[in-house]
């Protein structure tokens, strides 16, 4: 396998880590902590808060991250395998991504 394939399959595979990580917070299964979850002052203020907010983000990122996967894949399909799609992938994601924490800020309690 060369290292541009390589690139291409680590590139598709972030948003399904993402999607793989927000399971977890959906779920209510992450307590407050410092290291993984969406964390703000007002999360960690409450339990209450932070489970409802890890859910709202979890959602959001999930929802997110399904979106620029279909539209990376899609980019593949039409535009082949090449380095300026690669690049446009990874535009695609960081986008999709900020997206998903707009929107959490803007509704999370």
């Amino acid at each position: 396998m060369n290292s541009l394939k390589f690139t291409q399959y680590l590139i598709l595979g972030l948003p399904i880590a993402t999607i793989l990580a927000s399971v977890p917070l959906i779920m209510k299964q992450v307590p407050p902590n410092n290291v993984y979850g969406f964390r703000t002052k007002h999360t960690l203020s409450s339990p209450g808060i932070w489970y409802s907010s890890n859910k709202v983000c979890g959602i959001s990122l999930s929802i997110t991250s399904l979106l620029a996967l279909c539209i990376m894949l899609s980019l593949r399909m039409r535009r082949g395998d090449s380095p300026s799609t690669i690049l446009w992938e990874v535009f695609v994601y960081s986008v999709c991504l900020l997206a998903g924490v707009v929107i959490t800020f803007s509704i999370a309690p």
